[in-house]
């Protein structure tokens, strides 16, 4: 075997490995998939979901006025994940709704660099054709009760900072805090607790506000 063979099959190799335990992760399998979705698709999507495994597991049929919707959750998913989805998708949806931050306080990322991320990942889709952005205020999960306080601070600053904005629009989220809500686990709605989130987002889909009183930090 020529020097040169050698080298492409070492550098082939490589790439193989590298792909292999990329795609071993598996956040990185669903980013693939998601895509390969998007870019084979035909149909245009009215409303794209993008967040963690709360968006993931969204039963969006309870929401018939925000149809036809796409669902990009991550497991465990935190604003890395939907920053890197939307920067490559062709998807250009006529609304976005994003659940981000719970995952990243609950992982104790700095809540400075969470607010710089969040807030350059709304300008992106506020740069784009989208003319309407649906962030989800972070639910306060049972089973995370130690991060509370962090998420509820989070929480009041997305109030100060888009609670008056026109196109970015704030879905309570955090009122759905009762165990009822939630599955054994404490930490993912259960269907009377997405039931309830998919009649405000549904509403939302109409032009209709929600009342002032739900957008106010509890």
């Amino acid at each position: 075997m020529s020097k040169k063979r050698y080298i492409v099959l070492i550098l082939a190799c490589i790439g193989f490995a590298l792909a292999s335990l990329w795609l071993s992760e598996r956040n990185n399998r669903l980013l693939l998939r998601y895509l390969l979705d998007d870019y084979q698709s035909t149909q245009g999507q009215s409303t794209l979901l993008v967040g963690s495994s709360t968006i993931a597991r969204w039963p969006t049929q309870q929401m018939p006025r925000c149809l036809p919707a796409a669902k990009r959750g991550f497991e465990n998913g935190m604003v890395s994940h939907a920053k890197q989805y939307l920067s490559l998708s062709p998807q250009s949806p006529k609304r976005v709704v994003v659940y981000v931050g719970e995952n990243d306080l609950y992982q104790s990322v700095d809540t400075d660099t969470l607010r710089d991320n969040t807030s350059a990942l709304i300008n992106d889709l506020l740069a784009s054709s989208v003319s309407q952005v649906y962030v989800l205020l972070v639910k306060y999960s049972p089973s995370r009760a130690k991060s509370h306080a962090e998420f509820d601070s989070f929480n009041r600053w997305l109030v100060e900072s888009y609670a008056e904005s026109e196109k970015v629009k704030l879905v309570p989220l955090d009122k759905i805090a009762s165990s009822h809500f939630y599955v054994g686990d404490g930490i993912h709605l259960n269907h009377a607790g997405y039931k309830l989130l998919s009649s405000w987002v549904n509403r939302m889909c109409t032009g209709e506000a929600l009342e002032q009183s739900l957008i106010l930090p509890r």
